[in-house]
């Protein structure tokens, strides 16, 4: 936990659990993990537009907007019922990793 966990304006994160699915080793998750925590800005302008424009919203509108994300290994449901009240308890996607070959 960050100090920035407790500051009343910090920007949101979208959270993203990230687990390994079979018999995947540990070094690759690792090195998944690393990737993810290195890269967790996401800039509108990275966006592609034409893939948005039937969409509600419209990156190229915000040119300086930006994504955050936030990655979990673990997450305990307990909470699951204040997400409506307190948005920032959400998960909002869930990727798995899985390791196989031809």
């Amino acid at each position: 936990m960050s100090a920035e966990d407790f500051f009343y304006c910090a920007p949101g994160r979208l959270k993203v659990l990230v687990v390994p699915l079979g018999k995947v080793r540990t070094s690759l998750f690792s090195g998944v993990l690393q990737f993810f925590h290195e890269n967790t800005t996401v800039p509108f302008k990275g966006l592609d537009v034409e893939r948005c424009e039937n969409a509600m919203f419209n990156p190229a509108t915000f040119p300086q907007g930006q994504l955050m994300f936030e990655c979990l290994t673990s997450w305990d449901p307990s909470y699951a019922y204040l997400e409506d009240l307190q948005p920032w308890r959400k998960l909002y996607a869930v990727y798995y990793l899985e390791f196989f070959s031809n």
